[in-house]
């Protein structure tokens, strides 16, 4: 997001306003969620991730047998 050039004229006076803060808060708070979902999307690399292990574990039948 760029700063509106409002803004910056509002912070080289050194004032704040309630508005500001708001927008900063709210953006803080998605760029937090997007981060978090990013995160649930990373899959594991290598030979202990979660679907290995679990086709490791598990013992199934020969193909042959019903």
């Amino acid at each position: 997001m760029k700063t509106p050039k409002e803004w910056t004229d509002l912070i080289a006076k050194k004032q704040v306003t309630e508005a500001m803060i708001g927008q900063v808060l709210f953006s803080i708070n998605k760029r937090a969620k997007n981060y978090r979902d990013q995160q649930k999307n990373i899959k594991p690399v290598g030979l202990l991730t979660p679907l290995a292990i679990s086709s490791i574990t598990k013992k199934k039948k020969p193909a042959f047998i019903k």
